[in-house]
């Protein structure tokens, strides 16, 4: 079935084959640039991130999120073998760290007698595009970001102080700023926000739900 760029982008992040075709791509790091064998210091960085979009959209309960931890172990024990092969043992140095965990699902929760729900994306998506300019469209939304797309220069501050303003107005949105504004979140989430900013990759719009 045909799909769309965006969308087969969105879905093989979420499949075992991402994490396949990452290893993939570090054993052939490791092989074709000779990495550990050019009596240098070499270092190579593996991110398994599919992991994180899986326990975000499944939980930490889910089969599937299960299944990607046991896919992941046997894509190091994979990798190690290569570097075992190829670098030698002993002779490199395996870091391993973590990022964060995951929290059951809003439909977990509920069962559980949480006040919780699953927002769509379309939904606040929808929102900020009535503020945009004729013509741009809001690039993508990713809880807790709202990403604009390029705006007008010298319209760029108002337009997304407007379409904050709508998204925060969605009965499940506590509170929406543009990045402009992130102080009117509040801590400790303002700090938060801010230190998860970089220039030039920013989001537009902020939102706590």
């Amino acid at each position: 079935q045909d799909v769309s760029p965006e969308r087969w982008r969105a879905l093989y992040r979420d499949t075992p084959a991402g994490i396949d075709d990452l290893v993939s791509l570090a054993e052939a790091a490791i092989i074709e640039e000779k990495l550990g064998r050019r009596g240098e210091l070499d270092y190579l960085a593996v991110s398994f991130s599919t992991l994180d979009y899986v326990g975000h959209e499944f939980g930490p309960h889910a089969q599937e999120t299960l299944d990607i931890f046991l896919r992941i172990d046997d894509a190091v024990g994979r990798l190690l073998k290569v570097l075992d092969r190829r670098v030698g043992r002993g002779r490199y140095l395996l870091a391993l760290s973590s990022d964060h965990g995951s929290v059951i699902t809003p439909e977990e929760a509920a069962k559980q007698g949480v006040d919780a729900v699953r927002i769509n994306p379309a939904e606040l998506r929808q929102r900020a595009q009535k503020k945009m300019p004729s013509g741009r469209t809001v690039a993508e939304v990713n809880a807790p970001y709202v990403f604009l797309g390029p705006l007008p220069a010298g319209h760029a501050t108002a337009i997304r102080r407007a379409a904050a303003a709508e998204v925060a107005q969605h009965p499940r949105i506590l509170k929406a700023a543009a990045r402009e504004d992130v102080d009117e979140l509040g801590e400790p989430y303002a700090t938060m926000f801010k230190r998860s900013m970089f220039p030039g990759r920013r989001a537009d719009i902020l939102f706590l739900q």
